[in-house]
């Protein structure tokens, strides 16, 4: 899938594109060696280009992982923490990988509204996430209190469907412009 988002990147320039990958595919391994010489042989693309490590499954090797992370940053890319505060994210695999991007989980915006102490450590969350990486997004936005929750939270980025549902890619869909 990543190799398609090169090509889809290639001939659309004003495209961005963040591609979702299991922590168990975060290790420099030939397909890697693949997107790697992809990516040089375009440097254009690689700024437009995000890897997005899921919360799927535990990060197997941390050094292998950071290794990863830095060839990918070396070319160009952008990696983001996905789901960070959900699943099997940790802050061990924030300092050790040193994100671009964290993408707090939408699970600890719905916690915040519940209840007063959700409140105070959903703005914790952001004051050290954004101590980890460089840009932080809150995902789950769902209406605009969110929309301003978040800002006034610190955050300057948001996902969620009050933005714009997700698209679901597939080989078949790959390039297809969307509405």
């Amino acid at each position: 899938m990543v190799l398609m988002a090169i090509d889809v990147l290639h001939t659309n320039p004003a495209v961005r594109i963040g591609c979702n990958i299991s922590a168990l595919s975060a290790v420099d391994d030939e397909y890697w060696q693949s997107v790697y010489t992809a990516l040089a042989e375009r440097p254009h693309v690689a700024s437009r280009l995000v890897i997005e490590i899921t919360e799927t499954a535990s990060i197997p090797n941390l050094l292998l992982a950071q290794s990863f992370a830095s060839c990918l940053k070396q070319l160009g890319c952008q990696v983001a923490l996905d789901d960070f505060g959900a699943g099997h994210t940790s802050i061990a695999q924030a300092v050790a990988l040193r994100p671009d991007v964290i993408k707090i989980d939408r699970s600890c915006l719905r916690e915040s509204r519940s209840q007063v102490f959700g409140c105070e450590l959903f703005v914790r969350l952001i004051q050290l996430c954004a101590h980890l990486a460089a840009q932080v997004v809150v995902e789950g936005v769902e209406d605009e209190h969110d929309v301003s929750f978040a800002h006034l939270s610190g955050v300057r980025w948001v996902q969620g469907y009050h933005i714009a549902a997700s698209v679901a890619r597939t080989p078949s869909n790959f390039g297809e412009a969307q509405p």
